[in-house]
C-alpha cells in the first residue's frame, strides 16, 4: 500500500483518495502501536495524504479474487517483465545457443509431453519457473533486478537466492 501510495505521490499529493482493502487491520493503521522499527517507517510515510482506507471482506472483492486465481506461470511472467521489459527477451536469446533446450521447446511445441515442464506463452518454465539459459551475465543481472526491486527491497543474500530460485 506504501510503495503504491509512493508511486502515485505527485497524483495524490493534495487530493482526497480512498484506498480499498480486504485487510480489517489496516483501517485501524494510524490508531494502531506499531513496535517493529520496519513498520513504524510506514504510517510516517503517508502523513500528508488526504486519504480513507476502506475496508471490503476478501470474498466481496470479485477483482482481488479474480487476480488471486492467475495461474502461477502467469504470475511469474508479469513479475518478471515488471522488472525488465527486456529481461524476457535476454532470456529467450540464452536458449538460442543452448541445443539441448532447444531440443526440449522444440518437443513441447509439438505436443510432446516431458514431464516438469511447460512451454505457454513463448516461454519456457520448468516447476512454474522460467528457464534460464547459461549466462552467467544474465543471471547476476536476474539477481541484481530483483534485489534493487521493490520485489526484493535488498533483503540479504538467503531471502535474495530464495526470491530468484522461486522465479527461475
Amino acid at each position: 500500500m506504501v510503495l503504491a501510495v509512493e508511486k502515485w505521490r505527485p497524483y495524490l499529493l493534495g487530493r482526497h483518495f480512498i484506498i480499498k482493502t480486504d485487510h480489517f487491520s489496516l483501517k485501524y493503521l494510524m490508531e494502531q502501536k506499531i513496535t517493529p522499527a520496519f513498520q513504524s517507517k510506514w504510517p510516517s510515510k503517508l502523513m500528508g495524504f488526504d486519504y480513507e482506507i476502506c475496508y471490503k471482506k476478501g470474498k466481496e472483492s470479485v477483482v482481488a479474487n479474480g487476480l488471486s486465481r492467475v495461474s502461477t506461470a502467469q504470475l511469474v511472467t508479469m513479475t518478471v517483465s515488471s522488472l525488465s521489459s527486456e529481461l524476457l527477451e535476454q532470456v529467450k536469446q540464452t536458449w538460442g545457443v543452448d541445443d539441448s533446450i532447444q531440443t526440449l521447446i522444440n518437443k513441447l511445441t509439438n505436443g510432446e509431453i516431458i514431464p516438469k515442464y511447460i512451454y505457454s506463452q513463448g516461454l519456457l518454465y520448468r516447476n512454474d519457473r522460467v528457464v534460464v539459459g547459461n549466462d552467467s551475465a544474465l543471471h547476476s543481472k536476474i539477481i541484481q533486478l530483483l534485489d534493487d526491486s521493490s520485489f526484493g527491497g535488498h533483503s540479504g543474500v538467503a531471502t535474495a537466492t530464495k526470491r530468484v530460485a522461486s522465479l527461475f
